[in-house]
């Protein structure tokens, strides 16, 4: 049996001696002699860039954004950056070096590649270059936090998956990451660890378009007590509505559908309205919305199941959910892909005002997202 501990201590040891992530990106750009740079992705992972080659003072300048959302086309992503379209990016064809930052960077890559660009750098994910721009110098810090967690796990696939997202952070580049001895099936209601009944009650936290609510009476062939799905983002929550709606009557009045986000309190918060499953809360966010603790809007109701996939808000939502937790002990299946913080503190978190859950660990995807700890009590 592999003793995982021991091999994560051993990535941390090596890291030590090995060159900044930044370091290279920045000396490839400047290597590229180019007369501009330009972002290819103008969501957040763009922004964050932007502001993290201003802040470490790299000297990078950012000419412009590009992105195949047309909306976009003419607008001030940020830093008086604008967006242009990528017919007008040929126009820099032979004098632009590119960095991807979008989930999609395959697809991206394909597209400038047969439109002959060259100069292109793939940095596409939030959690890789968290660790590599801002905690290279707290290694010893990480390694406490991650020794700690991966103990917590109940079964060896865990610790498995935990090592392998972690060892994912240490790749020359996120490209080189690989999650595809790890993926596994059934995101949310993962094989031999979730269990359901006809008695489930379900709460949907980020709920998007009802995707997760459709494989969720899939998964109790329609045969449940109640659901309760929150979404945020208005226009996800029309979707949402059209979803429930197409159920039928039937299922339809077992299903309640809520337009506010989860948190530790009830405010008015900002988030980012793309319309889409990565709608965030932010302070730069271009939309306002309520979010309210899950104790305060389901108190004095049953819930046997919760799943949350908000976009980084999922340990402040557990925050305003320790109630229900600790009195009525749900199942939980909970995002910890979001930030590097996430892989120590939720699970942590969870073990502390529960200690009687058994904590699991899967990945979904071939991809740095989608990981999911479950608690089972």
């Amino acid at each position: 049996m592999v003793d995982y501990s021991s091999e994560l201590l051993s990535l941390f040891e090596k890291r030590k001696d090995s060159e900044n992530f930044l370091y290279r990106l920045t000396s490839e750009l400047k290597n590229a002699q180019t007369q501009y740079v330009c972002i290819f992705g103008a969501k957040e992972l763009g922004v964050f860039l932007v502001n993290t080659f201003l802040k470490l003072n790299t000297n990078i300048k950012i000419d412009f954004f590009c992105d195949n959302d047309k909306k976009k086309w003419g607008r001030e992503i940020c830093n008086n950056i604008k967006c242009i379209s990528p017919e007008e990016l040929e126009i820099y064809k032979n004098d632009v070096a590119i960095i991807i930052a979008s989930k999609s960077w395959k697809e991206i890559m394909e597209q400038l590649h047969s439109n002959h660009f060259r100069k292109i750098y793939p940095v596409f994910s939030m959690i890789y270059l968290n660790f590599n721009f801002f905690y290279n110098d707290k290694l010893n810090y990480l390694q406490n936090k991650y020794l700690n967690v991966i103990d917590m796990f109940a079964d060896q696939e865990s610790k498995r998956t935990y090592f392998t997202v972690i060892r994912n952070l240490f790749v020359d580049s996120p490209v080189y990451a690989d999650y595809t001895e790890i993926c596994c099936g059934k995101q949310n209601f993962a094989e031999g660890i979730i269990e359901l009944n006809e008695n489930e009650v379900f709460v949907d936290c980020g709920a998007y378009d009802g995707d997760t609510v459709k494989q969720f009476l899939q998964e109790v062939h329609n045969r449940f007590s109640e659901v309760h799905a929150f979404e945020l983002d208005k226009t996800n929550y029309i979707k949402l509505g059209k979803t429930v709606e197409a159920l039928g009557k039937f299922l339809q009045c077992k299903v309640s559908t809520y337009n506010v986000g989860l948190w530790d309190k009830e405010e008015i918060i900002l988030y980012n309205n793309h319309a889409d499953e990565s709608s965030r809360i932010t302070d730069q966010g271009n939309a306002e919305g309520k979010v309210v603790p899950l104790d305060s809007i389901l108190e004095g109701k049953k819930v046997s199941f919760i799943k949350m996939d908000i976009e980084g808000a999922e340990l402040q939502a557990l925050q305003g959910a320790k109630n229900i937790i600790m009195k009525q002990q749900p199942k939980l299946a909970i995002s910890i892909y979001h930030s590097l913080e996430d892989l120590w503190q939720i699970p942590s978190y969870i073990k502390n005002i529960a200690p009687q859950y058994k904590l699991y660990l899967r990945h979904h995807t071939t991809a740095y997202y989608d990981t999911i700890c479950y608690a089972i009590p």
